[in-house]
């Protein structure tokens, strides 16, 4: 069961595979009485099936709607030409606050191939970056790439140079960026601010990205001492204040330690 809430303290949402066996989300919120929730009616998002689920709430401006980013890698059905999973995203958008209703936005493909330990992170102006492991790659490299929810303002000019207004339904269109590599895999990834920047954590080593818009560069690489290179999995971080950041990660003969950066 994956879980992401609205910063305000209202809707959270909820993203799981139900006992069809089909991937299905559903908003909730408090009730009027105390300890109770009210459930919005189930969407179904995957149909044949969806694992390796991530979940991620937009940055919204004062009157927008509570929208978040799902990825994850979906289970073709017999039907399929392809037997092959693929990592698929959308936006999903809070409807209707009252009833807690769910609107979708069209899928949009994120990669290929299996897509395992994926990450994501929420940036200003509708972007979410995401990382993760391509599987048919021979070796265990993490993948970055950004997106924007309603598409690209720079690729939506016509031949006068003029932005185009961006229609009801391509608000909840969610158009990735390019590739690029990010590291060993797993890793997990977390943002500063906003505005980046993105700082992208292996067992062994930590590498901060800049993000301009969709543009990306590499920037320092971190060691992490002490840290156990037969870790499985990626370290966990927490953003403090004053630009501090707070991992947990496993270290030679010890079970975890915590270290800031």
């Amino acid at each position: 069961l994956e879980i992401a809430t609205a910063s305000d303290g209202g809707s959270v949402l909820l993203a799981y595979t139900n006992a069809a066996g089909r991937g299905g989300l559903r908003a909730l919120r408090g009730g009027s009485l105390l300890l109770t929730v009210e459930l919005g009616p189930e969407v179904v998002f995957a149909a044949s099936g969806a694992s390796r689920i991530a979940l991620t709430r937009l940055h919204q401006d004062a009157g927008d709607r509570t929208q978040w980013v799902l990825v994850y890698e979906d289970e073709p059905d017999s039907s399929s030409l392809s037997m092959t999973p693929t990592g698929q995203s959308l936006v999903v958008e809070l409807a209707d606050e009252t009833s807690q209703k769910l609107a979708l936005g069209p899928l949009a493909a994120v990669n290929a191939g299996p897509t395992l330990h994926i990450s994501l992170g929420a940036l200003s102006d509708k972007r979410v970056a995401a990382i993760f492991m391509d599987g048919r790659s021979p070796t265990p490299a993490s993948i970055l790439r950004i997106a924007r929810a309603g598409g690209w303002p720079e690729d939506e000019k016509d031949d006068d140079d003029e932005l185009q207004p961006t229609s009801s339904t391509g608000r909840l269109e969610l158009v990735w960026g390019d590739r690029l590599d990010a590291g060993p895999a797993p890793a997990s990834l977390n943002s500063l601010s906003s505005e980046g920047p993105l700082l992208i954590s292996s067992s062994r080593v930590a590498r901060w990205f800049n993000i301009w818009g969709k543009l990306v560069s590499p920037g320092k690489q971190i060691s992490l001492p002490g840290a156990d290179a037969r870790g499985l999995e990626a370290p966990a971080g927490a953003v403090l204040p004053h630009g501090t950041l707070a991992m947990l990660l496993a270290t030679q003969g010890i079970p975890s330690s915590v270290q800031t950066i």
